[in-house]
Order: structure tokens, then sequence, then C-alpha cells
């Protein structure tokens, strides 16, 4: 008996090397598509993270100066309102300073009334009750009595 002659061919699909290579070949093919799909998911999502990050920090910009408005707010109020206190005082001992160069103040507007409930009174209040009080002038010209 004389040894058959052999293909390439019929030894490749006899011995299976060429149905490993097929599969080999397919799963290749399909790592490669899944491997496409992948980096354009990562893409994807870099993406989305980038926009989430910028939307994060406009979101946060944004409550950092209306915080920075309300106080700024709040701040014009209580300036307006010591203002307003101010004025109110200024008013009230311009009115005392008046009263007591026309009349004789009561007892209950001077500073002996306060000193004798055991009230405590501010410093510029302290002066401004004594100067009243006492009748004498803020300025007097510079003269001595």
């Amino acid at each position: 008996m004389e040894p058959q002659a052999c293909s390439v061919h019929d030894f490749l699909i006899t011995s299976g090397i060429y149905e490993f290579t097929r599969c080999f070949h397919a799963f290749i093919r399909e790592f490669h598509t899944f491997t496409r799909g992948f980096r354009a998911f990562t893409r994807e999502f870099h993406a989305c993270t980038r926009e989430f990050h910028a939307l994060l920090v406009s979101f946060t910009l944004l409550l950092v100066s209306f915080t920075l408005l309300l106080v700024s707010f709040t701040l014009l109020l209580v300036s307006f309102t010591l203002l307003l206190v101010g004025f109110v005082l200024l008013l009230v001992g311009f009115v005392l300073l008046l009263v007591n160069s026309a009349y004789r103040l009561p007892f209950f507007l001077t500073l002996q009334f306060f000193q004798r409930k055991g009230q405590s009174l501010s410093a510029l209040s302290l002066f401004l009750f004594s100067m009243i009080s006492s009748g004498q002038p803020f300025y007097d010209g510079g003269q001595k009595k």
C-alpha cells in the first residue's frame, strides 16, 4: 500500500486546526466589536462626568452668589436701621436741648432720675443728659464763665 497523498487543506480539516483558527478568528472579531463598544461607552461616560462636574461647579457658584447677596442685603438693612436709630437719637437730643434751653426740664428727664432708678446708661447718653440737664450749651464760643 502506498501512502495516500494528503493535501494541506485536508490535513487542516482533519486535524482540527482549521476549525480552531476559524473559531479563534470569530472570537477576535467579537472581542474587537466589544472593545469598540466599550471605548464608545467610556467616551460617553467621561463626557457625562465632565458635564456633571461643570453643572456641580455652576450650582455651587450660584449658591455662593445668592448667599453673598443675602448677606449684603442683611448688612444693608442693619446699616439703614442703625442710621434710622441714630437720626431718632439725634432728633431726641435736639428736642431735649431746645426744651431745656426754653424751660427747666422735668425731673423724670434729668440724669438724677436715671441715677436714682439705678438704670445703667451708655457713656454717650450720660454725656448728653449731663450737658442737657446742666443747661450748659455744647459750645459757648470758648469763653469761660
